[in-house]
């Protein structure tokens, strides 16, 4: 009987990117070692301060970067990034995301790695069409809410 291990990585989009300069960005930095930059699948929106990735229909990916947990105390990372996200396990309904393992390129090959994700889109997210937190005020064509382009 085969057990999947839990992902050794992590792919982080928004404040936690050490190319965006945030101080959120030291949680993740001082602990684990980045490996590269790379596109997940998912569509990603600007919340404000920060962004939030979704799923979304095939062709559609967000820019982050990939780090490599530490051997020793990725569990207190992972708290510690729970805690930063509003992860609440005993308070589910009120967390705006979900810590959740996907499958990204790395390095050009398909490797698993955790990331925070949208538990739903909120109202009034604006989608980031270049899928890049960094690239977010680019002046990029936009979708609204009723699925059609338009220029912000």
């Amino acid at each position: 009987m085969s057990t999947t291990r839990p992902p050794e990585l992590l792919f982080v989009y928004g404040t936690l990117r050490r190319a965006g300069g945030h101080p959120a960005h030291a949680m993740v930095g001082g602990q684990a070692s980045y490996l590269c930059t790379t596109r997940a699948p998912g569509a990603l929106y600007d919340l404000g301060p920060y962004p939030g990735m979704a799923p979304a229909p095939a062709g559609e990916t967000t820019v982050g970067e990939v780090y490599r947990l530490p051997a020793v105390g990725a569990a207190d990372l992972l708290a510690r990034l729970d805690e930063y996200e509003g992860v609440r396990s005993t308070e589910v309904d009120r967390c705006v995301y979900e810590r959740r393992a996907i499958e990204l390129p790395v390095e050009g090959r398909p490797r698993r790695a955790w990331t925070y994700v949208l538990r739903a889109v909120p109202p009034g997210a604006r989608p980031i069409a270049s899928g890049d937190w960094l690239d977010r005020d680019a002046g990029a064509v936009a979708r609204d809410s009723g699925g059609e382009y338009r220029t912000p």
